[in-house]
C-alpha cells in the first residue's frame, strides 16, 4: 500500500512540476529589466528603457515568440528600442504603460496576428483608439496594427502618417486617408503588399522617402491639389511592380501627368515612369529633361527612343530598367553619370549625332565588368570620357559607323580601341 501511495505522490508532484513549468514558459533579465512568459503572456518590468536589439537571436525572447499572444510593459519603463516587440506572429495584443516616454522605431514589427495596443489612459505622451498607437494629441499615427484590416474612425486631428506606421500591413488591401492628412512620412506603407488602391486627401502635400515601397499590387495612385513633394522621389513607389498610372489632379500648381507618367506642371521635365509600365507611347514635345532615377527599376520597359526635345538625361535615369535597345538623339546636351547602368538585358546603344557632355559609367554594369554591346554612331566621332571605354568588352563589341568614316573612327584615340568596327 505505502509502495502504490509513494508512486501516486510521485506521479502528483511531477504533473504539478509539469504545470508550473508550462505556465511559467521562460524568463530572464537583462540591464534593469526583467521579463518572463506565463500563459502565453510576455511581462516586462523594470526601470528606464529596453535597449535596441539589432538582430532577432538577440532578443532575450526570441526562441518562445511563439507562445507569446499578449505583451504587458508594466510602469517604469520609459523607452522601448527597436525590435522589442517582433517577429511575433500570434500575438494579439499590446499593453503599454504610463511611464512611457519614446517608442522607437521598428520597436514593433511582422506580428501578423496583432489587432491592439492599448496605452494607459493617463500616459502624457501616446494614446490609442479603436487599437491603434497615436501621440497623445492624435496628430500622428504611430503604429497600426498589422492584423487589422482598416482604420474605422480616424482621429479628427490627425496630420501626419508616422514612419513605417502601416510597414507590413498586408490585410489592408485599400484604404482611405483622412481630409486632414499633409505628410505620409518615410515607409509609411512599405511591404503592404496586398493594397490595391489608396484615396491620398487634398490635404496631402508630403510623401516620404521610400512611403510605398514594394507595394507590388498597387495599381495606381492620384496626386491631389495640395500636393507639394516627395522626400527622394526614386524609392516613393520602389518595388511597386503593378503600378501603371500616377495621376495628378489638373488643378494642381506643381505637377502634372500624361498617360500615367509624372512630369513637372510645365511638363519640361519627366520626373517618374510607373514601374510597371511597358512603354511610353507619348511624350509631350515640351519635354527638355529626362529626371534622376525617372525610369530607374522600370523592368518592363523594353525600349525607348529618347525624343528630340530632350536635351539632359539625369544621374541614374534608367539605372536597372529592363531596356534592351536606346536610342539617344543629336539634340541631347548632356547625359549625366550612371544613366543606364545596371541595365542587363542592354545590347544596342545607337547615337544619333555628338552628345555635348556625358558623365561617368554611363552604361556601367553590376560587378563593373566590361560587356559586349552593339554600338551604333550615326556621326563623326565626337568627345566622350576616358571612362566610356570601361563599361565596353573593346574585343567582343560592335561599332557602327557612317559609311566612308571608318578609317577616321580607327584613328581616334578613344574610338580606335574598339576593335570591331564595321560601316554601314
Amino acid at each position: 500500500m505505502k509502495k502504490y501511495f509513494y508512486s501516486f505522490s510521485l506521479l502528483l508532484k511531477t504533473a504539478i512540476f509539469a504545470i508550473v513549468i508550462s505556465s511559467c514558459e521562460k524568463e530572464g533579465s537583462f540591464d534593469t529589466i526583467d521579463w518572463k512568459i506565463s500563459n502565453g503572456v510576455l511581462t516586462i518590468r523594470g526601470t528606464g528603457e529596453i535597449k535596441d536589439f539589432y538582430g532577432l537571436f538577440e532578443i532575450p525572447w526570441h526562441s518562445k515568440r511563439d507562445k507569446i499572444k499578449r505583451v504587458i510593459i508594466e510602469e517604469g519603463i520609459t523607452s522601448i528600442g527597436m525590435r522589442v516587440i517582433f517577429s511575433c506572429d500570434n500575438l494579439t495584443s499590446i499593453s503599454l504603460p504610463q511611464s512611457l516616454t519614446t517608442i522607437g522605431s521598428y520597436s514593433i514589427g511582422e506580428c501578423s496576428s496583432l489587432v491592439t495596443i492599448e496605452v494607459a489612459y493617463n500616459n502624457p505622451n501616446f494614446s490609442s483608439v479603436d487599437g491603434i498607437l497615436y501621440n497623445k494629441d492624435k496628430t500622428t499615427l504611430i503604429r497600426f496594427p498589422e492584423g487589422k484590416q482598416s482604420v474605422s474612425v480616424w482621429p479628427s486631428s490627425i496630420t501626419t502618417i508616422g514612419v513605417g506606421a502601416f510597414g507590413g500591413c498586408r490585410k489592408i488591401v485599400s484604404i482611405s486617408l483622412p481630409e486632414s492628412l499633409i505628410y505620409i512620412e518615410s515607409f509609411a506603407f512599405r511591404d503592404c503588399i496586398n493594397l490595391v488602391s489608396i484615396i491620398l486627401p487634398e490635404s496631402l502635400t508630403t510623401i516620404g522617402s521610400a512611403a510605398f515601397s514594394n507595394c507590388s499590387n498597387l495599381v495606381s495612385i492620384t496626386l491631389p491639389h495640395s500636393f507639394e513633394t516627395f522626400i527622394f522621389m526614386r524609392t516613393a513607389f520602389q518595388l511597386c511592380e503593378k503600378l501603371v498610372s500616377i495621376d495628378v489632379v489638373n488643378s494642381n500648381p506643381n505637377f502634372s501627368s500624361v498617360d500615367g507618367i509624372l512630369y513637372d506642371k510645365d511638363k519640361t521635365m519627366l520626373l517618374l515612369f510607373p514601374r510597371g509600365k511597358q512603354s511610353i507611347s507619348i511624350v509631350p514635345n515640351s519635354v527638355t529633361a529626362i529626371g534622376d532615377y525617372a525610369f530607374a527599376g522600370c523592368k518592363y520597359l523594353k525600349e525607348i527612343t529618347i525624343p528630340n526635345s530632350v536635351k539632359y538625361i539625369g544621374y541614374a535615369s534608367f539605372e536597372q530598367s529592363g531596356l534592351t535597345s536606346v536610342t539617344i538623339h543629336a539634340s541631347i546636351e548632356r547625359i549625366y553619370s550612371w544613366a543606364f547602368t545596371k541595365c542587363p538585358k542592354l545590347k544596342t546603344i545607337i547615337f544619333e549625332g555628338p552628345i555635348g557632355s556625358m558623365g561617368n559609367n554611363i552604361f556601367t554594369d553590376w560587378d563593373y565588368i566590361p560587356r559586349a554591346y552593339e554600338l551604333e554612331v550615326k556621326c563623326s566621332p565626337f568627345t566622350v570620357p576616358n571612362s566610356f571605354l570601361s563599361d565596353f568588352d573593346l574585343d567582343k563589341s560592335i561599332l557602327t559607323v557612317p559609311k566612308g568614316t571608318k578609317g577616321i573612327f580607327v584613328s581616334d584615340n578613344i574610338w580606335g580601341k574598339f576593335k570591331n568596327i564595321i560601316e554601314k
